[in-house]
């Protein structure tokens, strides 16, 4: 079953026009995030993880050489570490060298409208996933 997901745009600027018409010629637009409104967009940390699991990995990795009161002291300091910095999901290196396009299943959202179409006043472009680049499956969106 073909199904088609939808791209909403302002017209309001002439970037946003050029991204329009590159459209019409099969070329697509994506945000660096460092460049999204929200500046918590794609800012995820690793959680630390705990000293006990640590205990369970260090050996796995390292080999059983360690002694246990060691190998406490190595999780502990590595558990420290990542509290006191944590690590991020994505890293600002790499943010720099990706480009993300949002996209809905919903033509007819409001909240959509208002917020990335002008308020009402730009346009929804709509993508069959018939085709490529999309996933010619349901189950390859997993």
């Amino acid at each position: 079953m073909t199904q088609n997901i939808y791209r909403y745009l302002s017209l309001n600027t002439e970037k946003h026009l050029e991204w329009f018409l590159g459209y019409l010629e099969g070329q697509a637009y994506f945000s660096s995030p460092l460049n999204f409104n929200d500046p918590f967009e794609m800012g995820a940390t690793i959680s630390p993880p705990s000293i006990e699991a640590l205990m369970i990995a260090i050996p796995e990795v390292h080999g059983n050489y360690l002694s246990k009161n060691n190998q406490r002291k190595v999780a502990e300091n590595v558990h420290s570490k990542f509290k006191s910095d944590p690590q991020k999901v994505v890293s600002e290196e790499r943010m720099q060298n990706i480009g993300v396009m949002c996209l809905s299943e919903d033509k007819n959202n409001k909240l959509m409208w208002s917020h990335y179409a002008d308020s009402h006043r730009g346009i929804c472009i709509g993508f069959s996933t018939e085709y490529p680049p999309f996933p010619s499956k349901e189950s390859d969106l997993q």
